[in-house]
């Protein structure tokens, strides 16, 4: 029976993800799951994001029902310094990131083994684009088709992983 891995890129409107067989590279799937919430996060709805946090665990159970996971590799965030870092704590959507994080944990910690990466530790300080046409230089499948930025991090963060265990 094939052993099932899903890594997740999380996000509290869209969260990337793939699943990988892990007995080798190969994606099996990937895509993205999406909270279809469009409204602006403010003081007065932050409600929203909560739902929408609520609407990505469900999607990710779903997808645990449907491909019977073993293990689930979850980027968590870090802070950055300098200017991006201090808006995005000050947005509060660091805070909103590690909520969403935490949940992601704790629904799945009893399910399956839950790994934890950085950033850091999977892509260091590469831009997207460049870890765009190297995922692609692995996959040449992914060439063709438009892939939301989520999704291939979620690519770069299951290929990071199966290549760490195979080392």
């Amino acid at each position: 029976m094939m052993k099932k891995i899903i890594a997740i890129d999380p996000g509290t409107r869209n969260c990337g993800y793939s699943i990988f067989n892990d007995t080798n590279l190969n994606i099996l799937e990937y895509g993205l799951f999406s909270s279809n919430n469009k409204n602006k996060y403010t003081e007065l709805n932050k409600m929203n994001w909560l739902n929408n946090c609520k609407n990505i665990i469900s999607n990710i159970e779903d997808m645990y029902y449907k491909t019977n996971f073993y293990k689930l590799i979850l980027e968590y965030p870090e802070y950055w310094s300098g200017s991006s870092g201090y808006a995005a704590r000050e947005s509060g959507s660091i805070f909103k990131l590690t909520f969403l994080c935490g949940g992601i944990y704790f629904t799945f910690c009893n399910m399956c083994k839950v790994v934890l990466v950085t950033p850091s530790q999977w892509k260091g300080q590469l831009k997207k684009d460049t870890v765009k046409r190297r995922l692609e230089k692995i996959y040449p499948e992914l060439k063709k088709k438009k892939i939301n930025h989520n999704t291939m991090d979620a690519i770069g963060i299951g290929y990071y992983t199966l290549k760490e265990k195979k080392k």
